[in-house]
């Protein structure tokens, strides 16, 4: 009778069996609020097939202004080689709209470079990561790749799975051009943060580590999915049985019931597939699947943002066509 008499207020009633639950709310509540903040990582000293430079800013660019044209705001720090791409694409959609605060849809967060001392500087670097990519509920991950620093040959980067399609110490064969070691520290603080990562594993570099590295993790999910769904049906079916064999007064002893599942440590995915069907954990798999083979631009930005309307749970406007372009190679038409 309170709970209606309150919906007359326009106050809606959450029931919990347990305080422990509270916790899980406020959780979500605030994983879903962040991930109307998404988080651009990207740096490109060198572009690699099927990618040039033109292509590759364009790509940056339409990507830019259509996450803003969807209602999200954006936070970037400016990396080498695409952070004036993300300004260029972001303040085209704003200032056609006009209505919208640049202030509170696109947040650049360039690094400070004056500080000569290396730890110091990297000390510094972290922490600036840590508060930058915090509020954000979503990382998008492109190319990641730096010229070798020229003070020291010693290697700076360690793949996460070189046998697993990690690029290695040197990107392509330069030894030059290594992965970018920031880029990692990125996705490892996005993790660490609970956000829905999206690496596009076709600009290559660290974002094809990161995309390897997160499809063993959703791939882990959803096969912990299954488990779990099997092992609830199971004891469903027991449940059944058991009430049958009471209903007909049968005195047959009980053979054990399937254990309750483990609970699974709370992440991005256990968020991303609440209450999901498999139908749409396939779906999204496609999706995650298609950012290594999408070559594109045009199809690939709306891959992304079909992406992103999954884990915000916005209505999704269709599987994204993949022959927006008339052939395969990137194009920078708009």
């Amino acid at each position: 009778m309170l709970v209606n008499d309150l919906k007359r207020f326009n106050i809606k009633v959450v029931l919990i069996d347990n305080y422990d639950e509270i916790t899980d709310l406020l959780r979500r509540l605030e994983i879903q609020y962040r991930q109307n903040r998404i988080f651009i990582s990207g740096a490109a000293h060198r572009y690699d097939a099927p990618w040039s430079e033109s292509t590759a800013l364009a790509f940056v660019q339409r990507l830019s202004q259509k996450i803003i044209q969807e209602g999200f705001s954006i936070v970037s720090g400016f990396g080498l080689g695409i952070g004036s791409a993300v300004i260029s694409g972001a303040l085209e959609e704003l200032y056609r709209e006009e209505e919208r605060s640049i202030a509170e849809h696109l947040i650049l967060r360039p690094f400070p470079q004056d500080e000569a001392d290396p730890q110091r500087r990297a000390a510094c670097w972290q922490q600036y990561r840590q508060d930058m990519i915090a509020p954000a509920g979503i990382g998008i991950f492109l190319f990641g790749n730096k010229r070798r620093p020229a003070s020291s040959n010693a290697p700076s980067h360690a793949p996460f799975n070189q046998a697993n399609g990690g690029v290695g110490e040197e990107a392509a064969g330069d030894p030059e051009i290594i992965p970018s070691d920031g880029m990692k520290q990125e996705y490892a603080i996005a993790i660490e943060h609970q956000l829905a990562v999206i690496p596009v594993a076709i600009t290559q570099f660290m974002a094809r580590e990161i995309w390897e590295r997160e499809k063993q993790r959703l791939e882990q999910a959803l096969e912990q999915i299954r488990a779990e769904e099997n092992t609830r049906n199971d004891q469903s079916l027991h449940q059944t049985a058991t009430g049958s064999r009471e209903a007909s007064g049968c005195d047959c002893q009980d053979q054990g019931q399937s254990p309750a599942p483990a609970t699974r440590p709370v992440d991005a995915y256990t968020f991303l597939f609440q209450s999901r069907s498999p139908e749409e954990r396939d779906y999204y798999r496609q999706l995650f699947m298609s950012l290594d083979g999408e070559t594109c631009p045009k199809a690939l930005v709306e891959v992304i943002l079909e992406m992103i309307r999954f884990i915000t749970r916005r209505p999704s406007k269709g599987s994204p066509c993949t022959e927006i372009c008339d052939n395969t190679a990137p194009s920078t038409e708009s």
